[in-house]
């Protein structure tokens, strides 16, 4: 995801004030996606039919329920982005790969991993 100038990130904070917002530059979204990046095994897979506008991202992670690790984090809002920019879509398939599961959600290694050293976190 290139972005050419920072934009606005909305938390809660931790004194349950209303929320409020921190700007994020590019450079510490790269470190970011460079971080989660190494968590996971799993991969996003796209594939787009100009002709149809019809894009299928499928959730490859059989072994864990296609649950999301950081790698695929980053791969889905990478796609995403550049899906936005697809003039011929017009729809768009979300599926799991296999049979077992659609998506089970996060992949809570990430969190765990995340734990243990407070740089990543």
């Amino acid at each position: 995801m290139i972005i050419s100038k920072p934009f606005r990130v909305v938390h809660l904070s931790s004194k349950f004030r209303p929320f409020s917002s921190i700007l994020v530059s590019e450079k510490e979204i790269n470190e970011f996606k460079c971080r989660i990046s190494s968590f996971g095994q799993g991969k996003i897979l796209c594939a787009k039919d100009d002709e149809k506008g019809l894009a299928e991202i499928t959730l490859s992670n059989p072994s864990k329920s296609n649950a999301l690790d950081g790698k695929m984090m980053v791969q889905f809002s990478d796609i995403v982005t550049e899906l936005k920019k697809w003039d011929r879509g017009v729809a768009l398939v979300l599926m799991g790969e296999g049979s077992k599961a659609f998506c089970a959600g996060a992949d809570l290694t990430l969190a765990r991993e995340c734990l243990k050293t407070p740089e990543v976190g």
